[in-house]
């Protein structure tokens, strides 16, 4: 961890952090801190800055808590089909460490219906790999998750046609004219990127259709297919190269 953060439900702990909570543990066992020292901190989505701890007894520690920087997350949000939940686990950090600013999770026609009732999602428990993303990454901002039955559902549901997005990017193997490493933003402080990211089977034509058909232009990744986590890492991050925020 790079940072320790706390969900704006979680501001209490800013003052007491109980010793059984994970944070307190990374910091008392792996950072090996003691009353006096300071480290990174942070409230998700609002703030990040350093605490100082001022007291530790045998049931809490007791810290002070110095807002410093105000940060928003990148302009790239993620419509991804379901893969398997472990693999989704990877996902979600890696994107969360890029500082993607919305997932949108959706089923697919050759994707297991089954990834969509996981307990990854019905526990809350993908929010864990979010929040480990963004420690690692040493910054405070958390992308909203969404979540769809399938790629229909999603643009009926959202308007993606209609939307705030001045680049709707399909990455599809099925095209090999467009290369996404060819993408060029004439106005890189307004841009505002989704990308769409298929499953391990790819896109269906229908698929293809309702995205094209919603303003998405299609490019590739080359002549190799890549696995969706890979290609949603490899992805972001070229965009982001590409917005100059890399």
């Amino acid at each position: 961890m790079n940072i320790i953060l706390f969900y704006k439900t979680e501001k209490k702990y800013l003052e007491n952090l109980p010793l059984s909570d994970f944070r307190a543990e990374h910091i008392l066992k792996i950072l090996k801190l003691k009353p006096g020292n300071v480290f990174k901190c942070g409230v998700v989505n609002e703030s990040k800055g350093i605490s100082e701890i001022l007291e530790i007894n045998d049931s809490y520690m007791k810290l002070s808590y110095t807002p410093q920087d105000y940060l928003a997350l990148n302009p790239i949000s993620v419509i991804i089909g379901q893969v398997r939940p472990i693999c989704m686990q990877r996902i979600l950090r890696d994107l969360s460490s890029l500082g993607c600013m919305n997932y949108y999770l959706t089923g697919t026609e050759t994707g297991e219906k089954s990834y969509l009732s996981s307990n990854l999602y019905k526990t809350d428990l993908y929010k864990k790999f979010l929040l480990d993303g963004a420690m690692q990454a040493g910054h405070s901002g958390i992308g909203k998750v969404l979540f769809f039955n399938s790629v229909k559902n999603l643009l009926e549901t959202t308007q993606l046609n209609n939307s705030v997005y001045t680049h709707k990017i399909l990455l599809d193997s099925k095209y090999k004219e467009d290369k996404i490493s060819q993408i060029e933003f004439l106005n890189m402080k307004d841009s505002n990127v989704l990308l769409a990211i298929g499953p391990e089977r790819g896109w269906t034509d229908f698929e293809r259709t309702e995205l094209l058909n919603a303003g998405f232009k299609s490019y590739n990744m080359g002549k190799n297919i890549l696995r969706t986590e890979t290609a949603c890492v490899s992805a972001v991050s070229i965009i982001l190269s590409k917005l100059s925020l890399m």
